[in-house]
Parts: structure tokens; C-alpha cells; sequence
């Protein structure tokens, strides 16, 4: 432990909360630049800011911390949704190339009639 007369640094102030504030930003910046919804070409930006008012007969020092995140915002995304029914529910299913057909014919909907048409006439 410092005597109270030795220099304070930064990790010293309030037992070190500057620094771990500014490793929690650092911390969520990076989160932010692993996850898809933001884009990976933009700046994040993690300030730490250290100001002091001293009082008038300059004896001691009032000390505010700070620490500021700039994010970029959200990617916008577009995505298919196909819809249809299935025994009366309603069923919705994002778009894959893979995908299998969902929507089945109703079993109560009679099946279609084809019917022959020659010379333009049924």
C-alpha cells in the first residue's frame, strides 16, 4: 500500500475502477465486432477520460472517470419468409435452398380435377 504522500497513477484511483471500466468497454467491443448483426468495416471506439477540478487553494482535486463506448448500429438485414397452412395452421419458414417441401395439401380439400379440353371446348 502507497504512504500518502507517493504519486497516484491510474490503477491506484478507486482501487483501480478506471481500468476496469475501460476493460469492460474494450470487452463489449469486441463482442460487438464477433457478432454478424454489426458491420465488420466500422470503428468502435473506447475512450477513457480522466478529468480534475481542483479546489481554490489548489490542495486537493476533485477526479471524475469516465469511460464511453461507440458502437456502430445494427446491420440491416433482409431475409424470404415462406407462409402457408397445414391442417388449418398457420406455418411460416424462413427461406433455405436445402429445404424440403412444408406445406402439405389440406386432406379435407378435395384434389383437383383435371379435366381434357380438345378443339378449345370441355
Amino acid at each position: 500500500m502507497k504512504s500518502n504522500l507517493e504519486f497516484t497513477g491510474l490503477a491506484d484511483l478507486k482501487q483501480g475502477a478506471a481500468i476496469t471500466l475501460f476493460d469492460k468497454a474494450l470487452h463489449d467491443a469486441i463482442l460487438n465486432i464477433l457478432d454478424p448483426n454489426y458491420p465488420a468495416d466500422r470503428k468502435r471506439e473506447v475512450s477513457l477520460s480522466v478529468r480534475m477540478m481542483p479546489d481554490k487553494d489548489r490542495r486537493d482535486a476533485r477526479i471524475e472517470i469516465e469511460c464511453a463506448l461507440k458502437l456502430p448500429n445494427k446491420t440491416s438485414i433482409t431475409t424470404r419468409l415462406f407462409i402457408g397452412m397445414r391442417n388449418g395452421q398457420v406455418l411460416s419458414a424462413e427461406e433455405h435452398r436445402d429445404q424440403l417441401p412444408m406445406f402439405e395439401k389440406d386432406a379435407n380439400q378435395p384434389a383437383a380435377k383435371i379435366t381434357a379440353i380438345h378443339g378449345g371446348k370441355p
